[in-house]
C-alpha cells in the first residue's frame, strides 16, 4: 500500500507521496516483504487485493498496529 495505490483507492497520491512511500517500503518493508511486495506467502501487496483491509485506512491501521499472532510487527510511523 506504500508504494502506490491500488485500483479503486479512496485516495489520490501526488508523485511525492508516491516516491516518499516507495522509499519507506524499501527502507522498512521490502526486508521482509521482498522489493516487489510478494515475499510473505499468501500476500501480494502489488495486488490491491488483501485479507484483512479493503481501505486505506485500514491497510495504515495494519501497518501501524501490526497482526498480532503472525510476524507483522506494529510501527511508529507519522502522517508526515
Amino acid at each position: 500500500m506504500l508504494v502506490a495505490a491500488p485500483a479503486g483507492a479512496q485516495h489520490g497520491y501526488t508523485r511525492a507521496e508516491v516516491e516518499n512511500g516507495a522509499r519507506l517500503f524499501q527502507a522498512s518493508c521490502a526486508t521482509c516483504h521482498g522489493p516487489k511486495g510478494d515475499a510473505v506467502r499468501g500476500v501480494a501487496l502489488l495486488s490491491g487485493q488483501y485479507k484483512r483491509a479493503t481501505s486505506d485506512e485500514q491497510l495504515v491501521n495494519i501497518i501501524i498496529e501490526g497482526i498480532p499472532g503472525t510476524s507483522m510487527p506494529p510501527n511508529n510511523y507519522s502522517a508526515l
